[in-house]
């Protein structure tokens, strides 16, 4: 046994448990390198494989653990899953993954660059679908930014990135940005646009 991992209990600020997040089902290499859910904090390996992989990369600020995951299983190891949960994660609202941003999908894309040469030809173009996907949401967040100061210059930025970028359409995400930008201003707030979601 090298690498252990398992769920993780999800309490609020105030300690209250909220919910249990089990490990993601979809376990193949495709999916360790495209992000699956896998707890950091309920993550736990033997020093033989860190000195084998080598050290966490601190140039990373989002997805160092993803990254990390991904030269596991790489290199070869595959974690052994834990049915109960061998941590605990407090919600608050300044939590880091609160807070996906343009540097969290550059992270994303760097990782899925760096590994897909790693992949079978079906696997690589399963990733070259979810790297697609990562660019149009790159594409989509300043608009979604720019929507909560201006919804005609949000507009003027949708129209042209959809021109060059149609399948933008293919997203829900896309969608759901256009019928904001057409609804009220004060529903615009309510319905979040602007959060990356």
């Amino acid at each position: 046994m090298k690498w252990v991992g398992g769920p993780i209990d999800i309490v609020d600020e105030k300690s209250h448990y909220l919910k249990t997040a089990p490990v993601s089902p979809f376990r193949q290499t495709v999916n360790w390198i495209e992000g699956l859910w896998f707890p950091q904090p309920s993550s736990f390996w033997r020093r033989e494989v860190m000195d084998r992989v080598g050290l966490l990369d601190e140039t990373l600020y989002y997805c160092f653990d993803q990254e990390y995951w991904a030269r596991m299983i790489c290199a070869g190891y595959q974690p052994l899953i834990w049915e109960t949960s061998l941590s605990v994660e407090r919600e608050h609202s300044s939590r880091k993954t609160f807070n996906f941003d343009e540097k969290w999908l550059l992270e994303r894309l760097y990782i899925a660059q760096k590994y897909i040469s790693k992949l079978s030809p079906k696997d690589c173009n399963q990733l070259r679908k979810s790297i697609r996907y990562f660019e149009r949401r790159l594409i989509r967040t300043p608009i979604y930014n720019q929507a909560l100061s201006g919804k005609r210059r949000a507009t003027g930025m949708l129209l042209p990135s959809v021109f060059y970028h149609p399948d933008l359409l293919k997203d829900r995400e896309t969608w759901g940005l256009i019928k904001s930008l057409m609804m009220p201003s004060g529903l615009l707030r309510r319905q979040g646009v602007g959060s990356g979601e």
